[in-house]
């Protein structure tokens, strides 16, 4: 029988590595890849769009994309 916090602390460690698998797969691609979510805030920016655009995901993850790329809403 395993107890309630042993479980969620199983849920978190399986949760982290599919995190890290998909950035990892996200990262080695050649291709920019980027989504946002329906308020325009940026949830994935590889790599890839970091080089095209020179803005670090850093700087961009959980920010509107508006207000890096104004031209976005056209």
């Amino acid at each position: 029988n395993i107890s309630l916090g042993a479980f969620f602390s199983v849920q978190h460690n399986i949760l982290l590595k599919e995190k890290e698998l998909t950035e990892t797969i996200l990262n080695s691609t050649e291709d920019g890849i980027y989504a946002v979510d329906k308020d325009s805030k940026v949830l994935i920016w590889n790599r890839k769009i970091e080089e095209m655009t020179g803005v670090s995901k850093d700087s961009i993850i959980n920010k509107k994309i508006l207000d890096f790329f104004p031209s976005y809403a056209e």
